[in-house]
């Protein structure tokens, strides 16, 4: 009786391990993975990138990139306020 009972219980046991994925978890990060790849202008460098320094860019460009991460910094002044969350639509 007791060999019944511990072989039904590793049945039900073994049961719940399911090694099917769901749609979701198939197609999980896969979002992040086209957004890399669209950002990437040559997709060799994904996989073996390259020590050497980009070359052929355009230096207005590259300059207005570098001034638009280095404006609008965020003051203390400004992080330390409260957040203030309306419940009710008032």
């Amino acid at each position: 009786m007791k060999r019944i009972i511990i072989v039904a219980a590793l049945a039900a046991l073994s049961a719940g391990c399911e090694t099917e994925k769901t749609r979701m978890e198939s197609e999980y990060g896969r979002a992040v993975r086209e957004m890399i790849n669209a950002q990437v202008a040559d997709p060799r460098t994904i996989t073996s990138p390259s020590s050497a320094p980009v070359t052929g860019a355009d230096p207005d460009m590259v300059n207005a990139a570098v001034n638009a991460l280095r404006g609008e910094v965020s003051q203390p002044a400004d992080v330390k306020r409260d957040i203030v969350v309306n419940v009710g639509g008032k």
